[in-house]
């Protein structure tokens, strides 16, 4: 089955997790396209040193492309961006504060399934997440009106709970490392929950209600959908 892999970075995490990261994907599969989004700070110029090294670095990676945004978008838009722009509709989502080690790409391909559509978080976590673009499509793009970063990937698991009538699987693969890294991602932005938007949990908090059985799906204890998704790209 063909794939393609989609990476969201930035400048703060470009020589420390960025190049490693891509160096062992193409030490393991040299042929694999890779999509690549950069994205900008909020209210700050983006680094023009950044940008030529990246662009450098990348131009002498085979079937690697790049699309870099001097202004900061959402993580939604982003994902979204990874997804309409790869040949495969298949996509195995990445963080670029993960590491891949030998053979972890063999335990991938071995687990997918043979008879439906392969969608799946990796060790319980959309810092690694095996993605379909039909299936993103029925459910519904990531909600881009999620301007910062921050509950997209709750907020989706809703929807698709509710769409498809099952939790999202849950894959349990080695070889690979989550650092979760919380280098100042989200400069001059107000946060909260540990690293993310402020904007993001006020605009859930409008988008969900709690539930009077105090059920929850991720949401911070809000679980009843009052706001439905407009559907982001329709002429996808």
């Amino acid at each position: 089955m063909e794939y393609s892999i989609g990476i969201v970075t930035y400048v703060k995490r470009y020589e420390t997790f960025f190049k490693p990261l891509i160096e062992s994907i193409k030490k393991q599969r040299e042929s694999i396209e890779i999509i690549i989004c950069v994205n900008g700070d909020y209210n700050q110029p983006f680094e023009e040193q950044y940008r030529q090294k990246i662009l450098t670095f990348i131009s002498g990676i085979k079937n690697s492309f790049i699309f870099i945004h001097p202004e900061f978008r959402s993580l939604s838009k982003l994902w979204n961006t990874c997804l309409i722009n790869a040949s495969n509709d298949n996509l195995l989502l990445l963080n670029d504060d993960v590491s891949i080690h030998p053979g972890f790409f063999d335990n991938l391909e071995a687990s997918f399934s043979k008879t439906e559509k392969n969608f799946f978080l990796i060790n319980k976590s959309w810092s690694h997440a095996f993605l379909n673009r039909h299936i993103v499509d029925e459910v519904g793009w990531f909600d881009e009106r999620l301007l910062g970063v921050g509950g997209e990937d709750n907020d989706f698991e809703w929807r698709y709970l509710n769409k498809l009538g099952a939790k999202v699987k849950n894959k349990e693969l080695n070889f690979i490392d989550n650092h979760s890294d919380k280098n100042n991602y989200l400069i001059n932005q107000q946060k909260t929950h540990a690293n993310y938007s402020k904007f993001n949990t006020d605009f859930l908090r409008l988008k969900y209600l709690e539930s009077a059985d105090g059920q929850k799906y991720g949401l911070w204890y809000r679980a009843v959908n009052i706001n439905e998704t407009p559907q982001m790209y329709p002429c996808e």
